[in-house]
């Protein structure tokens, strides 16, 4: 979904004890890429952590967009020149926030994934394009999986009424 193989190099900065670090852990092993472990608690620190991105030439990183806001920030984020897919994730991404990432970096693609731990670690995704719509969509089911929304009744609501999120795997 990301265009993650061969030649690739994925970080893995996600503390093993939290679900999405499988994801920047084993994916990067099954499409023939790179994991790049970071440094214990380089996470943390935005400017130790754009300096890992462009030393060890990431090309793929996870980014919660609270932590992809203050790494925008940063002038060397524009040395990070081999970063070709931002994946947001953990939190709502906003379009403001997607958009300046890609004014700031137009070579990086953007996608917003979004899956609560109780079904696993993705259940949509949503490939940002150069335009980002608003509100930001959470995205399309991926391969395996099945979304609905619900009304209260668990019933299919009207269009464009509110209801829950139902995912089945």
């Amino acid at each position: 979904a990301c265009g993650l193989g061969p030649g690739q190099r994925m970080l893995h900065k996600t503390s093993i004890g939290f679900d999405p670090s499988l994801l920047d852990l084993f994916a990067p092993w099954l499409c023939g890429a790179t994991t790049v472990v970071a440094q214990p608690g380089e996470h943390a620190l935005s400017d130790a952590l754009v300096n890992t991105l462009r030393a060890q030439r990431i090309t793929h990183v996870i980014l919660v967009p609270s932590q992809l806001r203050a790494v925008l920030e940063l002038p060397a984020l524009a040395d990070c020149t081999d970063l070709r897919y931002v994946i947001a994730g953990g939190e709502a991404l906003d379009t403001a926030l997607a958009r300046a990432l890609l004014q700031r970096l137009p070579g990086v693609t953007l996608g917003n994934f979004y899956g609560p731990t109780e079904t696993t670690i993705v259940s949509v995704q949503h490939e940002v394009g150069r335009e980002p719509a608003d509100p930001m969509p959470i995205g399309h089911p991926i391969a395996g999986t099945h979304c609905h929304v619900l009304g209260p009744e668990r019933q299919l609501p009207p269009a464009g009424a509110e209801g829950e999120l139902f995912i089945r795997l």
